[in-house]
């Protein structure tokens, strides 16, 4: 199906929801709806995002939820103030480098859920004083690296299923008394073995707010003193 032009001269439009339409293409003129705040297209047979999406200032919620996108769309989203991104259900797969460092200021919820995602990396965070959710669950991570571990603070961290993922690489500790912190940490069905710096001036202590997994482990050693576990994550 193609979405009529005509939709796209309705510039007032604010919330557009174009689910379960075996849509392929969304054409360049989504540009125009300069006053759309949620886009709504899951469901369908999308493969990219146009460039012109960098125009949709005022977009707060996109919804690709069961698509065929085989890459992250970085360049496209870069200038909107998106607060909310759900990418579930699509094909994306290899890297996921998120290197910006002052965009994706106002994103505080990111759903890359059920991709084949085999790394991830943020080089740059602007979210530790907001809350950010972050959900890789049941990709094919192999490697997750926050290059500062500010990156962490108050980041609910959804890493279920994650099979064959062995560490999460956090920054670098200089100072002894330098801590990592999540508010929510999932590794469930996971081979989590170390959770920790580039390199130790000291065993950093890991605070978590809350925390769930089956086993976790630091240096070879199985930690739970002084945490508190939760085995059944129902909400976070």
């Amino acid at each position: 199906m193609e979405i009529p032009e005509h939709l796209f001269t309705t510039t007032s439009l604010e919330i557009l929801n174009l689910s379960q339409n075996e849509i392929a293409v969304i054409p360049d003129t989504i540009g125009m709806l300069e006053n759309l705040s949620v886009l709504i297209v899951s469901d369908n047979n999308i493969e990219k995002l146009p460039l012109t999406f960098s125009l949709l200032k005022n977009l707060e919620i996109l919804n690709l939820e069961n698509n065929q996108l085989s890459y992250f769309p970085l360049y496209e989203l870069l200038y909107i103030n998106v607060q909310e991104v759900y990418l579930s259900r699509n094909a994306i797969k290899g890297r996921v480098v998120i290197d910006a460092p002052t965009n994706y200021q106002f994103l505080n919820n990111l759903d890359l859920s059920m991709n084949f995602i085999t790394e991830f990396e943020i080089k740059y965070c602007s979210h530790a004083e907001v809350n950010f959710k972050l959900d890789l669950s049941y990709n094919n991570i192999l490697y997750i690296n926050f290059d500062d571990r500010k990156c962490t603070n108050n980041l609910i961290l959804n890493l279920r299923g994650n099979t064959q993922l062995e560490q999460i690489n956090v920054g670098s500790l200089v100072f002894p008394k330098d801590t990592i912190g999540f508010n929510y940490l999932d590794v469930s069905d996971t081979s989590l073995k170390l959770i920790g710096p580039y390199f130790y001036y000291s065993d950093p202590e890991i605070f978590l707010e809350k925390f769930t997994c089956q086993s976790i482990w630091l240096k070879e050693q199985v930690f739970t003193h002084g945490y508190r576990i939760i085995t059944d994550p129902s909400s976070y």
